[in-house]
């Protein structure tokens, strides 16, 4: 083998096309991981809004049941107290009617 020939135009032209291939290929690779990465920081954006909004959520249902539970307290105790009251009402009721019947 005589390593002092020229290459043929083909040759030439076919490692030309080669590179250009391998080129192009690259830049495919390139372009697919620049949009890999953009998809990434975007699904890692939303995650991030979801457990923000899940948390709030959380909190937000704590501080409902926690506000519902003393509004049950204070309902038990209005219908307690007023129902005290209806007890005297109603032996006052019995008093008169005994006065009223006799």
């Amino acid at each position: 083998m005589d390593d002092n020939r020229k290459p043929s135009r083909s040759s030439v032209n076919g490692s030309r096309e080669l590179v250009e291939r391998l080129e192009r290929a690259r830049n495919r690779i390139r372009v697919r991981r620049t949009a890999a990465r953009e998809r990434e920081k975007t699904v890692t954006a939303a995650v991030k809004r979801y457990i923000g909004a899940w948390r709030t959520i959380d909190e937000l249902e704590r501080c409902r049941d926690s506000e519902i539970a003393g509004l049950q307290q204070r309902i038990a105790e209005i219908r307690e107290s007023a129902e005290a009251a209806i007890v005297e009402r109603r032996t006052e009721q019995a008093v008169a009617a005994s006065v009223i019947h006799s």
